[in-house]
């Protein structure tokens, strides 16, 4: 992963994910709380790359106009990335988004406690 700055001086995380793909993680100029930078990000693959699947060939790009847009990234709040760092780090920790319940053990079965009664009396 690679940190630098985009054109207009935000900062911005550069990577590959696990196919290759170029992906970021980038400071939004929305300003919605505090300076720009600080309100929201960007998130997700650089590029759309859009395949259509053709019999005997697997999947193959698709050609679209040179004018096309996708938007491929997440514009994301300061609140929906807290609720996704609670979400990945459990996945971290445990491999899933919610931790799963714990089964219910057996209900044990109660053991009558005899009363001991002293030999010989009072």
């Amino acid at each position: 992963m690679k940190v630098g700055k985009t054109g207009r001086g935000f900062q911005i995380v550069e990577f590959n994910d696990i196919y290759g793909a170029p992906c970021s993680l980038q400071q939004s100029s929305l300003a919605r709380y505090q300076q720009p930078g600080s309100s929201a990000v960007w998130f997700g693959t650089d590029d759309a790359c859009p395949k259509r699947l053709v019999p005997g060939q697997s999947w193959q790009p698709v050609p679209f106009p040179p004018d096309t847009s996708f938007n491929t990234r997440a514009h994301l709040d300061r609140k929906q990335v807290s609720q996704l760092v609670s979400y990945l780090q459990t996945w971290l920790d445990c491999g899933y988004f919610v931790r799963p319940r714990p089964k219910r053990a057996e209900v044990a079965k109660p053991t009558h406690n005899r009363r001991s009664t002293k030999a010989g009396g009072a």
